[in-house]
């Protein structure tokens, strides 16, 4: 379900090419239009939340529940 939620805030964040410039542009790096749409169907990169939390915030816009929590990643969930 991740992904499709995070699809959802891509989108209203203005798409795909917008969330890639402006969230390169506010880290100072650069982040190709390819790897947002990957996003889409994967969820939001870890290391890119915290730049998108703050597109959101500046434009009124709620990220969905937990999104800047750490992940756990799968094979420590399967040894829980």
């Amino acid at each position: 379900m991740t992904g499709h939620t995070h699809s959802i805030l891509i989108d209203r964040l203005g798409g795909t090419v917008k969330v890639a410039k402006a969230a390169g542009e506010r880290a100072g790096e650069r982040l190709r239009p390819q790897s947002v749409t990957q996003w889409r169907k994967r969820g939001i990169a870890g290391d890119w939340r915290p730049t998108i939390a703050a597109m959101a915030a500046d434009l009124g816009i709620e990220v969905p529940d937990g999104f800047l929590l750490p992940r756990t990643r799968r094979k420590e969930q399967a040894n829980a």
